[in-house]
C-alpha cells in the first residue's frame, strides 16, 4: 500500500508565500499558492494513489477540506499536521501512515505545481528497493522525501536547519549515519520568490503543466511579452 502526503497551508493572505508576497502583495500571492496546491493535488491524483492533505493548521482543516471538494471533488483526506517544527510535523506524518499499513508514503512539499507524475512514480518505483527517496531543490532543501516502512527512522529529521541551504545535504548525512539506502530523484525548483516564479513560469507557459498556476500568473504579475 503506497500513500501520498502534501503538505499545504489554507490560502489566507498574509499566511502563505510572504517571500513572494513581499514583491506581488499578500493577495495576489495567496492566489496564486491556492493555483499551486490545485495543480499538484491534480498530478497526485493522476498517479492513482491514495491522497492526504496535510494542513498546517488544525483550525484550517474544515476550511480546507471545503475548499478542496469545491474545486478538485471530495478525493483527498484532510488532516491536520502534528509537531512543534517542520521536522516533528514530517516525522509524525510519516509515523501515522505506517502505522496504518501503508508500506511506502512520500511526502511532497506545495510550491512545485509542475511537478512531473513521472517523478512521483519513480520514488515510489525507487522505495522498493531502496529505504528513502529525496527530491533536491536547487536552493539546497528538497521537495520531495519519502520511505518504504522498514526503512523510516525519526532520526533522519532532527538536527537539521530547516529552511536554510544545508537541508538536503544534512539529511543525505542523517541518512548515512543512519545506514539507510536512498536514491536521488532529479532535481525540481520549488517557489519561493519572484524570480522563482519567473522561472516557474518560463517552464510551464509553452506546456501542459500547472495550468491554473499559468493562469494565475497571467491574469496576476506575468506576460509573455514581459
Amino acid at each position: 500500500m503506497k500513500v501520498i502526503l502534501v503538505f499545504v497551508r489554507y490560502p489566507e493572505p498574509g499566511r502563505v508565500k510572504t517571500r513572494l508576497a513581499a514583491t506581488v502583495g499578500d493577495a495576489v500571492a495567496a492566489d496564486i499558492y491556492r493555483a499551486f496546491v490545485e495543480d499538484l493535488l491534480k498530478v497526485c491524483h493522476s498517479t492513482s494513489n491514495p491522497v492526504t492533505v496535510m494542513v498546517s493548521e488544525e483550525e484550517d482543516l474544515e476550511k480546507t477540506r471545503g475548499w478542496l471538494v469545491e474545486v478538485l471533488g471530495g478525493v483527498f483526506a484532510c488532516e491536520a499536521q502534528q509537531g512543534h517544527d517542520l521536522g516533528e510535523r514530517m516525522s509524525r506524518a510519516f509515523e501515522r501512515v505506517f502505522e496504518r499499513g501503508f508500506e511506502q508514503a512520500i511526502l511532497i512539499g506545495s510550491d512545485i505545481p509542475d511537478l512531473p507524475a513521472d517523478i512521483i512514480r519513480k520514488g515510489f518505483d525507487a522505495l522498493r528497493s531502496k529505504d528513502v527517496v529525496i527530491g533536491p531543490c536547487r536552493d539546497g532543501g528538497y521537495y520531495l522525501i519519502g520511505f518504504r516502512s522498514p526503512g523510516f527512522r525519526r532520526a533522519v529529521f532532527e538536527g537539521v536547519e530547516w529552511s536554510t541551504p544545508s537541508v538536503f545535504s544534512r539529511t543525505r548525512g542523517l541518512v548515512a549515519e543512519n545506514r539507510l539506502s536512498c536514491e536521488i530523484l532529479p532535481q525540481w525548483d520549488d517557489v519561493d520568490t519572484f524570480d522563482d516564479l519567473e522561472r516557474l513560469f518560463d517552464r510551464v507557459k509553452t506546456t501542459d503543466g500547472a495550468p491554473r498556476t499559468l493562469v494565475a500568473c497571467r491574469k496576476q504579475v506575468l506576460r509573455e511579452d514581459r
